[in-house]
């Protein structure tokens, strides 16, 4: 049985008029022994401008929104509460998440970030109930692009995705102290890679679906990297060890006298490089540490950073994400040193396009760069969660 129950608008002392007729009814019924009656509020505006403006509504599911409309439609900021349990707040187009917002199920997990057309995409933080973090790019609700994922156990996960699947080149920590760096698979260690063990002993070489191939290349004990490094260690067997030109000193794979395969090579001017070689220079998937303390590991064309990598300057600051001839290109993660945080488009080596900045304090832009500064329309999220839209014109914000 089921008991329809219309709420007006009107309030008394702040709270809303309630009919007594069907609570006692109810009462009634189940006195004589007859199931409970069901309660349903029937679908409505119950407060406010429900059409062009901002008002409450409530849906037949029991579902409410609360926040602004256009021409009967969710447009503009607000939340919704799903029958279910779930929520949403955030930015709406046509009755569509779309924008920025946060999304939070039913079953305790929560999304922060970037919605299309009622999916997750574009930049976002998604954290599992489970405790298993992912944060960085999404297309079409899947991770796509550049991310980290952070598991609940302790390993951790910083490169590319596809399809919801590490695929590409990225940086694997394990909780036991184990490294790999290198290409990915459908989740699985697959093409040229390094492997550090907890142990120290390294091998680099290729991957055959997350198996080492036996053409791979174990280094020497006398080769000393740190886990600070991106790294570890010493080993067994080499294949060639060579005195190179200048000071220069190569322990490696070679071919007719030139370096090809994987190898170490440590020159004259305190530059470190483990990895693979092509026509006798650095080129796949390598290690560069170089006397002042920069440290990159990624993929590398001809001794250029070209590819997927990451780096991390002497005074803390980080990058991971895309480069191209060298320079950051595509999309890609800063972290500065004071906790300053920019997630998105990169043209030579500078913020442009659309991304995301944190600032320490909480307070984040989403928007549109140019140059590595706030140009074009963007989204203001303070630190009480209030949205604003602004518009900036090279970093400055424009006042109409």
């Amino acid at each position: 049985m089921i008991i329809r129950v219309h709420t007006p608008n009107r309030t008394i002392r702040g709270f809303p008029r309630l009919s007594l007729g069907p609570i006692l009814l109810g009462l009634l019924l189940l006195a004589h022994g007859w199931p409970a009656p069901t309660l349903a509020v029937e679908a409505g505006c119950i407060s406010g401008d429900c059409v062009n403006g901002r008002g409450v509504y409530q849906f037949p599911d029991g579902a409410q929104y609360s926040g602004t409309f256009k021409e009967g439609h969710k447009h503009g900021s607000g939340t919704y509460t799903f029958a279910g349990g779930g929520r949403y707040s955030g930015e709406f187009v046509n009755d569509k998440k779309h924008g920025v917002g946060m999304f939070e199920n039913a079953n305790g997990d929560r999304y922060e970030g970037e919605f299309r057309e009622d999916q997750r995409h574009g930049q976002g933080v998604y954290t599992y109930a489970g405790g298993d973090l992912y944060r960085g790019q999404f297309v079409r609700g899947q991770m796509e692009g550049s991310g980290e994922y952070l598991f609940a156990g302790g390993d951790r996960y910083l490169g590319q995705y596809h399809q919801g699947r590490r695929h590409g080149f990225g940086l694997y920590f394990y909780n036991t102290g184990s490294l790999y760096a290198g290409h990915f698979r459908q989740n699985l260690r697959h093409g040229e890679g390094l492997l550090f063990f907890d142990d120290g002993v390294c091998y680099a070489g290729p991957f055959d679906h997350g198996r080492r191939a036996a053409q791979g290349l174990w280094l020497p004990d006398r080769i000393q990297f740190r886990p600070r490094d991106l790294g570890q260690h010493r080993t067994a067997m080499v294949r060639e060890e060579t005195p190179g030109s200048e000071g220069e000193r190569f322990i490696g794979q070679m071919v007719d006298g030139k370096r090809l395969g994987f190898g170490w090579l440590r020159t004259a001017a305190g530059k470190t490089y483990l990895g693979s070689f092509r026509k006798g220079v650095p080129d796949g998937v390598g290690l560069v540490i170089l006397s002042s303390g920069l440290r990159y590991a990624g993929e590398l064309k001809q001794n250029r950073r070209q590819g997927w990598g990451t780096e991390t300057q002497p005074d803390g600051t980080r990058y991971a994400g895309n480069y191209q001839d060298g320079k950051k290109q595509g999309a890609g993660r800063l972290e500065y040193p004071d906790g300053t945080i920019y997630e998105g488009a990169f043209h030579n080596d500078l913020p442009h396009g659309r991304g995301k900045l944190s600032e320490p304090s909480g307070k984040q832009y989403l928007g549109g760069f140019q140059n590595g500064r706030r140009h074009g329309m963007g989204t203001i999220i303070d630190t009480d969660g209030q949205l604003s839209v602004q518009l900036f014109e090279d970093g400055k914000p424009v006042v109409e």
